[in-house]
């Protein structure tokens, strides 16, 4: 062995999925072979027994002031937070872990420069794993590989976007559409590429995963991702798109983008269904907060809501239909409607008639003429069908959270009322808490450990 002859620098010690990576590596060593490694989106921990029943906490998370090495990881799934993704995390077999270790490799020289050399060495290698079908139920990889193509193509290939939806079909497949990351990805992609419509929706995508969720302190690196799409890429790209589709004469010296690839100007807030997938994208992080033990929005989350709100016409707006999902079981406080799955229940209250019987298929019956009135128009048992309501006209979003639900009119308004909405979003939702027990967060406060991946 050559002996060392100056100190270690410092930076080089292994970071949090390092220390389990190596874990798994010394229990190999040791005779262990039942020890594999477990990966969620921001945490790696290790399973072990007969088929990975069991868990282990193995390194930290975050600043790791306290950890939670040595205890099983069932308390962050009952949480349903973020961070141990329902439980719906990778189980790495020994190729799998190989591909981990690939995906971990840092090609940053400083904060401005990647080495060119261990990018295309990366890129080499999660090819040849990607052929042996090792990448299959690892969909983070697949999105690194997406990205390093997007760099540099490799002829023959997939392309990028090929990559990215396989991602998302991994997830879907083999882990409950319960990850985040590939829709960040395929985000990502399209918000580089200026395609704002595809852009919108694989955030509104994002933000539908994560409605299942709970927001824990554990879940402040996806909190950092939301809130910097929200507030700083989404009205940005807006006002960008606003830009292009302002007549040249309006723009000052130097602000025309020429050869900007942004689809068709400002056709994208003249679309209804941009519209649409900005407010599930937000409709998914109301959902989010509801029942979770820490607050996700405030009043910074409002006021770039306002603005992007605000960069589409009120015409476009009000081509979206919105509805609450589920209302009908609430229309109890409603004595006008009509539901024939409530007819027994509320027939005699509506007619005031306890002598007929209030069956709902009677209700033709009920509403026919009396005998001595004359002939008239036919009536509607009698008569042609009525004519089915004309179909909406643009599309239709069924909002799940109380939040949005309440701000239906604001949303399609002609006008923007900006204290309403900032009202309405900033309020506390907690008053609207699912009835389920949550476990207590847990005692550790947390930086997060930053993969090697492409920012958006």
């Amino acid at each position: 062995m050559i002996p060392l002859t100056r100190p270690i620098p410092a930076g080089t010690k292994l970071d949090s999925s390092g220390v389990a990576f190596a874990v798994v590596g010394a229990c190999q060593a040791l005779g262990l072979p039942d020890v594999h490694l477990a990966l969620s989106e921001d945490h790696a921990w290790v399973v072990f027994g007969r088929d990975g029943e069991q868990t282990a906490e193995v390194t930290w998370h975050g600043k790791g002031n306290e950890d939670r090495r040595g205890q099983t990881v069932s308390a962050g799934v009952a949480e349903r937070s973020w961070l141990y993704l329902k439980g719906s995390y990778l189980r790495c077999d020994r190729h799998m872990e190989v591909a981990f270790m690939v995906c971990a490799i840092n090609p940053s020289i400083d904060l401005h420069t990647d080495s060119l050399e261990l990018l295309q060495l990366q890129q080499r290698l999660l090819w040849v794993l990607y052929d042996m079908g090792h990448l299959e139920r690892y969909p983070m990889a697949l999105g690194n590989l997406a990205d390093l193509e997007e760099l540099e193509p490799t002829p023959g290939r997939p392309d990028p976007l090929t990559l990215y939806h396989k991602g998302i079909s991994s997830a879907r497949q083999h882990y409950s559409n319960d990850h985040i990351y590939p829709y960040m990805y395929l985000a990502g992609y399209h918000c580089r590429n200026k395609n704002v419509k595809e852009a919108l929706q694989a955030w509104a995508d994002t933000a539908t995963v994560i409605q299942d969720y709970n927001y824990c302190r554990e879940d402040e690196e996806i909190y950092k991702e939301f809130f910097d799409i929200a507030n700083d890429v989404i009205p940005n790209l807006l006002k960008e798109v606003a830009s292009l589709a302002e007549p040249p004469e309006d723009r000052g010296p130097g602000e025309r983008p020429e050869g900007s690839p942004v689809q068709g100007g400002g056709s994208a807030l003249q679309d209804p269904e941009c519209f649409a997938h900005l407010l599930r994208f937000y409709d998914g992080i109301c959902k989010w907060e509801e029942g979770s033990p820490t607050p996700v929005l405030h009043v910074g989350w409002a006021t770039f809501l306002v603005q992007s709100l605000g960069r589409f016409d009120g015409q476009v707006r009000q081509k979206v239909t919105l509805v609450a999902r589920e209302a009908e079981a609430h229309e109890d406080e409603e004595p006008g409607a009509e539901d024939p799955r409530e007819g027994r229940r509320r027939g005699p209250r509506r007619e005031s008639k306890p002598e007929e019987p209030p069956l709902p298929k009677k209700v033709p019956e009920r509403r026919r003429p009396p005998p001595s009135t004359p002939a008239g128009p036919p009536r509607a048992e009698d008569g042609p069908p009525a004519p089915a309501p004309a179909p909406p006209e643009g599309p239709v979003l069924a909002f799940q959270s109380e939040k949005m639900k309440g701000m239906k009119e604001l949303l399609v308004a002609a006008k923007i009322n900006s204290s309403a909405i900032k009202l309405q979003l900033t309020a506390q939702s907690q008053v609207q808490m699912k009835k389920q027990k949550v476990s207590a967060p847990s005692d550790y406060t947390l930086a997060f450990l930053k993969r090697p991946r492409k920012a958006l």
